[in-house]
């Protein structure tokens, strides 16, 4: 699993994460596989909230790519 070696080698913080998760939850929407998808934005959503200097633009996509999962889980009111 290339994300297991990723993160022995980056520490758990590291500003890197997030848009690493988005990537990969980008990769298993598209696989259709909502509830993974909605597991890496939360992911990348948590990174950036408890990063030292939080990016608001990312924030927000990582909050609409979650909305997005949820919606297409037909949890519409989760994703509001």
């Amino acid at each position: 699993n290339a994300m297991a070696l990723y993160l022995q080698v980056v520490p758990e913080n590291h500003s890197s994460l997030s848009p690493t998760y988005n990537n990969i939850g980008n990769v298993q929407y598209a696989l259709k596989d909502y509830k993974n998808s909605l597991a890496s934005y939360e992911a990348a959503l948590n990174g950036q909230l408890t990063t030292e200097t939080p990016d608001i633009s990312s924030i927000i996509v990582y909050r609409r790519n979650a909305g997005m999962a949820y919606e297409a889980m037909g949890k519409k009111e989760e994703a509001l």
